[in-house]
């Protein structure tokens, strides 16, 4: 069956196909209130089947030729192969010990929360219709939020699996002052609720209102599932002086937030403005550093995709290792 999944899955990125118009989009960023007291499904063979068949999916949405989608990060016709085949190697390599997967709690929480992500942007393609192919739309915004998404999760899952195994109990974070905090706040554990999170951070750096809560939520869960893993943590961490959060820097504008990234940053105008629109809501300055922070946390990321990459090579968003 993974065969022929594989096989289909080849197929979808040779294809395309233009899907149903609807103008009205209704898709939650925040996920909060979804996580809260959810019973989490089993992982078995038949969850895993459905994980690509819905990755299959939107890369059939994503090859219609009036996407036009650009060969730049995140690139989700890069993103979702090297998913799929990082997700049959641990499969694979759990063959007859799912029970084990299932006894994994970040792997529960991850899977989880990959089918409620591939669910949303499915959905988000339905309801955009032909608006998706104008790249200032709304719904084309939301497209390349759920990408990067995509590409938090796949960049944390392979930290944290190393050639299919899980690795999550030995990952060592960067910085000190961070492995003491977690070590003395959560122990052993790879990944937590962002509730209990916020509650421990507040006591060395007191979060003032709902929109910090919420800018610094933004910032940190990367992977978009209210919990907050050690690699979050650990990408958060490497790009902050301390834990504390001080803000010195002065804008008067959000063109001066835009401006100052740009000239600090090499990323293109979009990855800017993503930054941006996450951390709306809080004074500039300290909108300045949260996104300054996001986008470290991108280049971090990618670089870390990178290094880990040396068994998957993509030209053009096209994967030149069979996957068999």
């Amino acid at each position: 069956m993974a065969q022929a999944a594989a096989t289909n899955f080849r197929r979808r990125l040779l294809g395309s196909r233009q899907d149903s118009s609807n103008d009205n989009l209704s898709i939650a960023i925040n996920s909060s209130n979804f996580y809260q007291n959810r019973t989490f499904i089993r992982i078995d063979r038949r969850i895993m089947e459905k994980i690509w068949k819905q990755m299959d999916r939107i890369v059939k949405y994503c090859q219609m030729p009036k996407m036009n989608l650009k060969n730049s990060p995140p690139y989700m016709l890069d993103i979702l192969p090297d998913f799929y085949q990082t997700l049959r190697e641990i499969i694979n390599h759990y063959e007859d010990r799912l029970h084990i997967l299932n006894d994994i709690e970040y792997f529960r929480i991850f899977i989880n929360n990959l089918i409620e992500l591939c669910t949303k942007t499915i959905e988000c393609f339905k309801r955009a219709g032909h608006h998706m192919f104008d790249e200032q739309s709304i719904y084309r915004k939301h497209f390349i939020k759920l990408s990067l998404y995509f590409s938090h999760n796949l960049a944390e899952l392979k930290s944290l699996f190393i050639n299919g195994i899980y690795e999550g109990e030995r990952f060592r974070l960067t910085k000190q002052e961070a492995t003491d905090f977690w070590k003395k706040n959560f122990n052993d554990r790879t990944i937590v609720p962002w509730e209990e999170f916020k509650e421990k951070l507040n006591n060395i750096h007191t979060i003032q209102s709902n929109n910090e809560s919420t800018a610094l939520q933004n910032t940190i869960d990367l992977t978009h599932n209210n919990h907050v893993s050690i690699f979050e943590f650990d990408v958060f961490t490497s790009y902050s002086s301390n834990l504390s959060i001080n803000i010195i820097d002065q804008f008067q504008t959000i063109d001066d937030i835009r401006n100052r990234l740009i000239f600090e940053n090499n990323f293109d105008i979009k990855r800017i403005e993503a930054a941006i629109t996450l951390t709306e809501g809080l004074s500039l300055s300290k909108q300045y550093k949260m996104a300054k922070l996001f986008l470290n946390q991108v280049k971090y990321e990618q670089e870390q995709l990178l290094n880990n990459n040396n068994n998957n090579t993509f030209i053009n968003g096209s994967l030149v290792n069979e996957i068999n």
